[in-house]
């Protein structure tokens, strides 16, 4: 019934700084309970929050490889003190859902 980008939308609204859960749930007519599972997905990364806004973008740095078999390529995010490394052929979503679950605890 709600659509992914919907869910993230309401979720994002949610974390806003003064904002309730019990108001945002009953704002979209849903229970806090929905609103709550559906936060709980957002910080495992199993969904992503959706903002109306600009996109944002940080800075990153391209290195040259080091002579690497196909096997070894990794993925790395260095954001602050915590490295993630990540398969080459993790799916582009799934980094950006990871992206935006560090955003939100950074």
């Amino acid at each position: 019934m709600w659509s992914k980008e919907l869910k993230g939308r309401i979720v994002r609204e949610s974390l806003a700084p003064g904002a309730r859960v019990a108001d945002v749930a009953r704002k979209y007519r849903i229970c806090a309970q929905q609103l709550t599972q559906w936060r709980r997905q957002a910080r495992t990364g199993r969904l992503a929050l959706v903002t109306d806004g600009p996109a944002e973008f940080v800075e990153i740095e391209l290195e040259q490889p080091a002579a690497h078999s196909e096997g070894d390529a990794k993925i790395e995010i260095v954001v602050g003190k915590v490295v993630l490394r990540l398969e080459q052929d993790t799916a582009s979503t799934r980094i950006a859902e990871i992206m935006t679950a560090l955003e939100r605890g950074a």
